[in-house]
């Protein structure tokens, strides 16, 4: 169940957000936030019911990249880091899945007014599922965990950005894997208003 509803704000005492493309997790609990300006009814349609695929790209330097898509819409990334949650947000995931599949929440929230206009929940594949686990479960390591500071990771983000400018160009890193959304028939979205 969401803690996320249509309607309401996607967290008290918030009324805009930068717009963006937010992913984290925590343990196995996976949340994929969108934040747009000028959503439409097509926007809410298409992220809440429509086809959607995502994407995974562990770096070499051990950040995880989330990617997404729904319908026609251009591909969005997130790159996501353990070290920058808060603490208690920090629960490291299985590292063996077997064939469990990861749920996703997909939240889309309207960048402006901090209202969320549509709520998906989603099942990732086993393959992708457990290439999700072990890559976040790998930011635990000691390598990893030495070379963390916030100012090395915005570096190194800068870095894969430089080559990779568009979150379509992430698609041909080495590595990188895809899925598609199982289908949504949970998926909740806000009536018409455009």
């Amino acid at each position: 169940m969401s803690e996320h509803v249509v309607g309401s704000l996607y967290e008290p005492g918030y009324e805009s957000w930068d717009a963006g493309c937010f992913f984290e997790m925590t343990g196995e609990k996976c949340t994929l936030g969108l934040f747009w300006l000028d959503v439409t009814d097509k926007d809410v349609e298409n992220v809440a019911h429509g086809e959607g695929t995502f994407g995974l790209w562990y770096s070499n330097d051990g950040d995880v990249y989330f990617l997404s898509r729904f319908g026609q819409d251009p591909w969005a990334d997130s790159v996501f880091s353990v070290w920058q949650m808060p603490e208690e947000k920090r629960i490291r995931p299985a590292k063996s899945l077997g064939r469990h599949r990861v749920g996703l929440e997909v939240v889309l929230v309207d960048a402006e007014t901090g209202i969320v206009r549509a709520v998906r929940q989603t099942l990732l594949s086993v393959s992708f599922s457990r290439k999700l686990c072990n890559s976040v479960a790998r930011q635990y390591s000691d390598r990893y965990i030495a070379s963390w500071s916030e100012e090395d990771f915005q570096e190194r983000c800068r870095k894969v950005y430089r080559e990779y400018p568009e979150p379509s160009d992430i698609l041909r890193a080495p590595g990188c894997i895809l899925c598609q959304a199982s289908s949504s028939r949970n998926g909740d979205a806000e009536d018409g208003g455009d």
